[in-house]
């Protein structure tokens, strides 16, 4: 097996395979996909079916606790007769600085539009000029994907709501409450995110993005943009694609001229039609400043659109045949535009005929657009990233009234010890990865491959910069599989992957996307993302844009429960035979144990295995005094030599409430022998997969030592699992696997005791579903 690499270096391939594809994904639920959203303190969007109007909330539904809602607060600040002061995103250093510090305070002020230029409007020329630079942060990224956006007026107003108050040459009236709101696209939904007008400003002028006239609405839009991500700060270092992403729910992928595609032109033109957005920058070269012309007539780190792909005939006296022109737009609108062969005035249009040029639109105006030859457009230009846009967008169907692309989408996440696999290079792990069927159909044209495009998203990476937390290495791999495997085998296992060949793969980066193209022939695939390394954590949605409809289905373990594995030995006996006379030494003259003697029974009766989970513990906690702070090494110290290890009080309340059929809070002697067996089964499984010895199960243990106790459990189980009771490092030690073990075999039995017809569904009502759970 070849080792994997990442980040600039292409890996290795995969079992010697090439890239080939991926493609439909299903998922068979009742409710179909479901994306399994993140907690948002931002509004929720909800559009029309046209994908077009924003649906308003009802002003009689209460309002979502902890989310700011621009309606309300509108309304709150025009009936008193207040200008909005944005508490969430204050005017001050905590909403510059990733991590304020004394030494960045940057003693900025912060005025509303008026206050900095008497004749303020919020937008000039509806939009459509983007006369709009760059401050003092480094997100040109951000003005690309803007410049791109006023392209398409029904997708600006997506962002930026036509509702919002207009500032009109410095005038503003009763109904102006200093208050605006921007909608993102974030991991599958849409959120308004709401601002006061104060920006910071610096000897009366923008510190940030600014407009070279009089409008704030770029101003407006950086400012909510960076509270999406909790400081202007984060916002430093970033991709057009990044941005262009969040302004449309569409899936980037990105190019650069040196490696390209050979059919890199077809999937522009390809794009052009599907209405994609595009951002083409050029690097500035030694000598050069950035936004300095060239001497063709392009500016230098500035990033441009494509508005039109064409292929034309051309008949001179020296060449005739076939031309692929592109047409590009400079966001400023202006007159600097490249001067090169096929720009306005350039001689080669007079081998163009009349039909031709109405066709391709020509006009030759100071705006800022113009065309140039494909040949021309690789020479002069270093990347290109192109955004696709999803179904939902108002712009995207064909005359037919169909939608360019097909797209299905999935969220999940890597936990430490549970799915969290890293790539091939750790093939024992590599399996415990999430996995993705995708069915691919054959195209309607009657072509034998389909084009496909998986994009792998890391979720809230940037959002914790002020934390420490950078993006992961992250990729995905691809096989095709045989669909009767795939039935037979949920999961798929490790040696699946080490007899079978990859289709594809894609390379290992450290960015917030990955995002590849395949030509893929009909079947079903298997689609596993991970991160390079093993046991890194992160949160991640993956999507599948297709030209033939998709769905997505989880390659996952079934829940249920199966028969415990036998277990029959001398010790087993033995321990069972011990532990029956300790209860009768225990209990007391009615014969039960309450919790807190049934404690001192099991502390009793698993005293060295206790004892050797108390030794693992304080090894972690001493080991690690040294790598933390004075306050924490106290705690962790005073933690280790704690002489009350044991099962905890919590954990063996639990277990009475598992057998006390009676609701007395006591368990008699034949509700604890049932106990007895199972913890001595689960002991016999724990000792089995505590390959080492020391008292834990290792990473990856869990489920399969919970598969031998009986229980089948999917990835969302587990990862939950793992949450609660692993330690850091992924560890399960014995107390906590047997508690573990107990709230399954509750929670299943509470189910099964109210399941009916074999529908894999029961009905509580509110206070039965209380009853049911604290007591348990």
């Amino acid at each position: 097996m070849p080792i994997v690499t990442r980040a600039v270096k292409k890996p290795a391939e995969v079992n010697g395979s090439k890239a080939k594809g991926a493609a439909v994904v299903k998922e068979k639920t009742e409710a179909g996909t479901t994306l399994h959203q993140s907690k948002s303190k931002f509004y929720p969007v909800k559009f029309d079916n046209e994908g077009i109007y924003f649906l308003k909330p009802n002003p009689n539904d209460p309002p979502l606790p902890g989310v700011q809602e621009y309606y309300r607060l509108r309304a709150e600040c025009l009936s008193k007769g207040t200008l909005f002061e944005d508490p969430d995103f204050p005017a001050d250093e905590t909403s510059i600085h990733l991590m304020p510090t004394p030494c960045n305070h940057s003693h900025y002020k912060w005025l509303r539009p008026q206050e900095i230029n008497p004749n303020a409007i919020f937008a000039n020329e509806g939009f459509s000029r983007f006369a709009v630079k760059q401050g003092a942060l480094g997100d040109c990224w951000l003005l690309a994907a803007a410049a791109n956006l006023t392209i398409f007026p029904q997708l600006f107003h997506r962002v930026v709501p036509d509702d919002n108050d207009m500032i009109r040459g410095g005038r503003v009236g009763v109904d102006y409450a200093g208050i605006f709101h921007f909608r993102f696209w974030r991991f599958g939904q849409w959120y308004d995110v709401v601002i006061d007008d104060r920006l910071p400003t610096k000897d009366g002028r923008l510190v940030y993005i600014q407009s070279s006239q009089n409008e704030f609405w770029s101003a407006l839009l950086e400012k909510a943009y960076a509270k999406l991500f909790g400081t202007y700060e984060a916002l430093v270092g970033g991709s057009a694609s990044e941005a262009m992403e969040d302004f449309t729910g569409g899936v980037t992928e990105m190019y650069k001229m040196q490696d390209a595609p050979e059919n890199l032109y077809d999937i522009i033109e390809h794009g052009c039609n599907a209405y994609a957005m595009f951002a083409c920058s050029l690097k500035v070269r030694p000598g050069q400043k950035s936004e300095d012309p060239t001497p063709e007539g392009l500016i230098t780190g500035h990033a441009y659109s494509i508005t039109k792909a064409m292929e034309v005939d051309i008949k001179t006296p020296k060449f005739q045949g076939k031309v692929k022109l592109l047409r590009l737009r400079n966001p400023w609108g202006n007159e600097a535009e490249w001067n090169g062969a096929w720009s306005d005035q350039s001689s080669e249009w007079k081998f163009i005929d009349e039909a031709t040029k109405q066709k391709m639109g020509l006009t030759f105006e100071n705006d800022g657009e113009f065309w140039m030859s494909f040949a021309d457009f690789k020479k002069q230009f270093d990347k290109i990233e192109m955004c696709h846009l999803t179904p939902d967008c108002p712009i995207v169907r064909d005359s037919q009234g169909r939608f360019k692309w097909k797209t299905s989408a999935f969220e999940g996440e890597w936990v430490r010890g549970s799915t969290a696999g890293g790539c091939t290079n750790f093939m024992d792990t590599f399996w415990r990865n999430p996995q993705y069927l995708i069915d691919i159909a054959k195209p309607e044209d009657g072509q034998d491959q389909s084009t496909v495009i998986v994009s792998l998203i890391q979720k809230n990476r940037r959002s914790k910069r002020n934390k420490g937390i950078d993006c992961l290495s992250i990729g995905y791999v691809l096989y095709k599989v045989d669909p009767n495997v795939v039935q037979q085998q949920k999961p798929l296992t490790a040696e699946f992957f080490r007899r079978h060949c990859a289709s594809g793969n894609a390379t290992y980066i450290n960015l917030r996307e990955n995002t590849n193209r395949y030509q893929v022939e009909p079947g079903t695939y298997v689609i596993v993302p991970s991160t390079f390394e093993q046991n890194q954590e992160g949160e991640f949605m993956i999507r599948v844009f297709s030209e033939t409809p998709n769905n997505m289905l989880e390659n996952d373990t079934p829940v249920g429960v199966n028969e415990p594995k036998d277990i029959d030995t001398e010790e087993f006996k033995k321990e069972l035979v011990s532990m029956e006379k300790l209860f009768h030494d225990v209990a007391g003259e009615d014969g039960e144990v309450d919790w807190m003697e049934l404690k001192m029974l099991l502390d009793r009766a698993f005293e060295s295995d206790i004892a050797k989970a108390a030794e693992g513990i304080t090894k972690l906690y001493t080991g690690k005094q040294k790598d933390q702070g004075p306050v924490k090494q106290e705690i962790m110290l005073e933690r280790a030599y704690l002489t009350d290890h044991g099962f905890s009080k919590d954990a063996c309340r639990s277990m009475v409430a598992m057998l006390d059929e009676d609701g007395s809070g006591k368990l008699g002697f034949s509700e604890f022998q049932k106990l007895l067996n199972d913890i001595a089964r689960w002991k016999a499984i724990f000792k089995e997969f505590d390959f080492d010895h020391n008292g834990h199960l290792s990473p990856f243990e869990l489920r399969s030592a919970l598969e031998s106790v009986g229980f089948t459990l999917n990835n969302h189980i587990i990862n939950k699992l793992m949450h609660r009771y692993c330690s850091k490092e992924g560890q399960i030690w014995f107390d906590d696997f047997i508690t573990c073990a107990v709230k399954i075999r509750t929670m299943f039995d509470i189910f099964n005791a109210r399941e009916k017809n074999n529908k894999n569904e029961i009905s509580f009502k509110l206070e039965e579903w209380i009853s049911q759970t604290i007591y348990s």
